[in-house]
């Protein structure tokens, strides 16, 4: 590729994460584009992937979520990601036992042996089964009448975890407000397996592609991957992938053709966005490495804070600048808060 200044980069990551630029065709697009969305904040996750797309609504993620196309899990790091049910298997598969691995010194602390776990997923399997979908507190009270203790909140939690790094259970759609669980089995449809070089070989590129420029740190932070597996995915990816130098560090990206299109200005990120937690804090551009409230973005600098505010009358955005906008920094923050709250509209 060609040299970079280091003012490209926080550009280009804008680009490639689908920020600006031509918006990707569908809700389902945007989470393959991006291989995974970090989604612990349910309501603000779903915009994420809503504006990087034109014409969806929130309603339309609660659809996706309940018939199984997009799924909430824990997975690669410890926390709740969207991804397409067809690429849960493998990336699971590859990412789970990683996070397993880690979790255990926190089984033990809980006091729960394999064959606790054993125990739970047995009864969860039997509860869920027939197309059950159950909340996680109707799970709770699932594993206590099945006689696995749960009175001390944080096993059911890491019992629920367990299931779902296993591929036992995922996200069933909204009940109300809750969330609730299903059988994976039962909604995500078999795939072959992908090989480990392979499946280390998508991750690589779906990441690089999606949120490059960026370094091999930055992918293992975000993937939990090891450096001698990044490596191997790098192998994988072989010519699609190109590494370039900026002051001395090396990035990677995919080498592909920019369009010429006019940047969005403006841009009401939440605090788990792909383009605030995709990278190495110390590596975040274009933003403040040590912010993570919801931040206004406006030609890539923080100009302040915004939050949803839900009332009788609908959903808004509260918007809380630091210091007074030019003419056209104003109209480019009237137009992303149109678009927010049009997303969120009933």
């Amino acid at each position: 590729m060609p040299p970079m200044q280091t003012n490209e980069l926080g550009r280009l990551r804008l680009l490639n994460q689908r920020l600006t630029g031509a918006p990707l065709g569908s809700a389902e697009g945007v989470v393959g584009w991006l291989g995974a969305v970090q989604a612990q904040e349910y309501a603000y996750a779903k915009w994420s992937v809503g504006q990087r797309t034109e014409g969806v609504q929130h309603t339309d993620l609660d659809r996706l979520l309940a018939d199984g196309s997009i799924i909430r899990t824990h997975i690669l790091r410890p926390t709740w990601h969207f991804v397409r049910a067809e690429d849960l298997r493998w990336m699971m598969e590859l990412s789970g036992p990683r996070v397993e691995a880690r979790n255990r010194h926190r089984y033990r602390q809980l006091e729960m042996n394999e064959l606790t776990l054993g125990r739970a997923r047995d009864l969860i399997r039997a509860g869920l089964s027939g197309g059950r979908r159950l909340t996680r507190p109707q799970i709770g009270e699932l594993l206590t009448a099945g006689g696995v203790d749960v009175t001390q909140p944080q096993r059911r939690e890491h019992i629920v975890m367990h299931a779902e790094l296993n591929l036992l259970i995922c996200s069933g759609g909204l009940d109300g407000r809750n969330q609730t669980y299903t059988l994976v089995d039962e909604v995500v449809p078999p795939a072959a397996p992908l090989d480990e070089d392979e499946a280390l070989g998508q991750l690589t590129r779906r990441y690089f592609a999606s949120h490059g420029p960026s370094t091999i740190p930055d992918f293992a932070w975000w993937s939990g991957m090891k450096v001698s597996e990044i490596k191997r995915g790098l192998t994988a990816a072989g010519s699609e992938l190109k590494s370039f130098e900026i002051e001395g560090t090396t990035y990677w990206a995919a080498d592909e053709p920019q369009p010429a299109l006019q940047p969005r200005r403006a841009h009401l990120l939440q605090a788990f966005d792909e383009l605030v937690v995709g990278y190495q804090r110390t590596r975040t551009v274009p933003l403040d490495p040590n912010s993570m409230s919801h931040p206004i973005v406006i030609d890539g600098e923080i100009v302040g804070r915004w939050r949803r505010v839900v009332a009788r009358s609908g959903a808004g955005v509260d918007a809380r600048l630091w210091a007074p906008l030019d003419g056209a920094q104003n109209e480019a923050l009237e137009a992303e808060i149109a678009r927010c709250e049009a997303f969120y509209a009933d």
